[in-house]
Parts: C-alpha cells; sequence; structure tokens
C-alpha cells in the first residue's frame, strides 16, 4: 500500500518523491516506484500538451517575458532538446518539460525516449549518492575509504 501511495504522490510531484526517497530511504524499491511515477508523468504530460495548451491560449493572454520564461527560452534556443530533456526531471517538472519539448518536436516517441532516459539517470545518481552517504555515516569515514 505504501507503494501505491509513493507513487502517486510522485505523479503530484516528481522532485518531491526524489528527495523524499533519497533522504528517508535509499532502498531500491524505492528508486523503482520513483520509475514508475517518472514513467507514468512522461506517458500522461506528453500525450495531454496539445490539449493543456490549447486551454492555456484560450485562458491566458501572452504576457511580457519574466526572468524564468526569458531562462527557459534561453536554454531552448541555445542548448535545444538534449538539455531541456535532462533538466526536466529535476528543475523544470514533468508537466512544464512535456509542454516545452512538445514545442520543440511532434515526435512523441522521441520525448518518450529522452524523458525515460534522463529519468532512469538522474534516479541511479540520486540513488547511489544517497546510499554513499549513508554508508559514509554509518560506517564513518575510516571505514569509507577501505
Amino acid at each position: 500500500m505504501f507503494h501505491f501511495i509513493f507513487i502517486l504522490m510522485g505523479l503530484v510531484k516528481f522532485q518531491f518523491v526524489l528527495l523524499t526517497a533519497t533522504i528517508f530511504s535509499s532502498s531500491l524499491s524505492m528508486s523503482i516506484d520513483c520509475f514508475i511515477a517518472s514513467v507514468l508523468n512522461i506517458f500522461i504530460f506528453t500525450n495531454l500538451a496539445s490539449d493543456i495548451k490549447k486551454v492555456f491560449k484560450k485562458i491566458f493572454r501572452p504576457r511580457k517575458f519574466s526572468r524564468i520564461s526569458r531562462w527557459i527560452v534561453r536554454i531552448k534556443k541555445r542548448q535545444g532538446f538534449l538539455a531541456v530533456s535532462v533538466l526536466t526531471p529535476i528543475f523544470f517538472g514533468y508537466p512544464l518539460g512535456c509542454l516545452i519539448l512538445n514545442s520543440m518536436t511532434k515526435d512523441k516517441w522521441k520525448i518518450y525516449k529522452y524523458l525515460l532516459i534522463s529519468s532512469f539517470s538522474w534516479i541511479s545518481i540520486l540513488f547511489l549518492l544517497s546510499s554513499l552517504v549513508k554508508n559514509f555515516l554509518q560506517f564513518g569515514f575510516s571505514e569509507f575509504l577501505q
């Protein structure tokens, strides 16, 4: 039951789940739950991105650029598709990242592929770092080096 709740929390805010899994439990099952939540996020928001754009265009008028929107446009223009897909799980979040990537390309399989690789990489890196930190705190620095 706990894993189901954890996956549902991941659908709401992926960064929160990654942080929670990293701090409280560096177990492999939590990392798998994070990956399941990211897969669901990627498929849901990639398929809904065009509908979300239409709703936003009807509700909101175009505004002047803010500091954050300028930063996103700068990343989009300079680094491109790969940088946005790498930064999406940690900085942008899946809803915004999928909207940006859908505006860059209409190939959904490319978006799926890049975001899945990116989320798997971030989860793996954070899992390994949390395991190293927990081992370091548990055994101390002298035991850690041996």
